[in-house]
């Protein structure tokens, strides 16, 4: 187990990031390097045969490199669709929290708009004056002209005699 965790380690490890793209540039490719590393590992290595002391058993040596390689395959491709899955995660709670923001923002025009218009109809009422809106005159807010709630009248006064 020990083993494995070493190779999960490094493969984590983008100390050789630049030396790969390198080696990929001058191949011109994925398929090309992926030839030049299995090449490597046939002749510099015992990758394919197995090593020297290996019983297979029965199995022959080249399957234990097809394993041992999909096995890095696997892991790879997991932490590639997890980190998809991150990234499609966060971009979705960004435009959730963009799109809360714009509603907020939204509200707020919308009620600071209302309240400035109710200013506006309140002083246009206090005043007496009717105010052009956006819709033209609106004589829709201003007092009923009949009187509801009639003041009481002052006597007039006396006329004036010469």
């Amino acid at each position: 187990r020990k083993n494995i965790d070493r190779i999960i380690m490094s493969s984590e490890d983008e100390r050789f990031d630049g030396m790969f793209m390198n080696m990929a540039g001058q191949v011109r490719g994925i398929d090309p390097l992926l030839d030049t590393f299995f090449g490597f590992l046939r002749r510099k290595t015992d990758f394919f045969q197995g090593p020297p002391s290996s019983s297979s058993g029965g199995a022959s040596p080249t399957n234990g490199a097809k394993v041992k390689v999909l096995e890095a395959f696997e892991r790879q491709r997991t932490k590639a669709v997890e980190q998809r899955e991150k990234e499609r995660k966060a971009r979705d709670d960004k435009k959730k929290r963009d799109e809360k923001k714009k509603k907020e923002k939204e509200a707020k025009l919308k009620a600071a708009a209302e309240k400035e218009e109710l200013e506006r109809k309140k002083k246009s009422q206090d005043s007496g004056v009717v105010e052009m809106g956006q819709d033209g005159f609106d004589l829709d807010d201003l007092p009923d002209p009949s009187p509801t709630d009639p003041a009481p009248l002052a006597p007039s006064p006396p006329p004036l005699r010469l």
